[in-house]
């Protein structure tokens, strides 16, 4: 039984165009995993309790970050972003770094530095795909992998 056309594009086009976007669509679920974990420092400045935002990100980066210290870091630091009308994550490292408040807030700014050197994007990585793509396609199949 032979093909038409129209088949051959529905499985060859068509179906690898919506597999595509249903992946893509998956790792961008990544992203709102992010933003949940690092919440807490785009709302230092709210005077509700902060003890399970902190301990989550404690959890997750539980090498990098004790969540109990950080809570209360959290807490003193509210005090510098009223006195230096701080808002921005960018302004609340440079303050820290510029202060050489290292040692003050370890915790707070082991947690700036991980958030501030996430990529905002994987568009870097998948540029390197589609150049992989161009060097090694059906043409020059022949090029294996380990060479490669």
């Amino acid at each position: 039984m032979e093909e038409t056309s129209r088949e051959r594009f529905r499985t060859g086009v068509f179906i690898a165009i919506v597999d595509n976007i249903a992946s893509q669509l998956k790792r961008r679920e990544a992203y709102k995993n992010l933003d949940t974990i690092f919440k807490i420092l785009q709302n230092l400045e709210e005077k509700n309790s902060k003890e399970v935002a902190c301990k989550l990100l404690g959890e997750v980066y539980k090498n990098d970050i004790d969540g109990q210290d950080f809570a209360q870091e959290c807490n003193h630091f509210k005090q510098y972003m009223v006195l230096e009308n701080l808002s921005k994550i960018k302004e609340m490292y440079a303050h820290i770094k510029s202060n050489r408040l290292e040692n003050t807030f370890p915790n707070l700014e082991v947690a700036l530095r991980i958030f501030l050197t996430l990529p905002l994007t994987n568009c870097t990585a998948e540029r390197s795909f589609s150049a992989l793509k161009r060097v090694k396609s059906e043409i020059r199949s022949s090029l294996v992998d380990e060479k490669l």
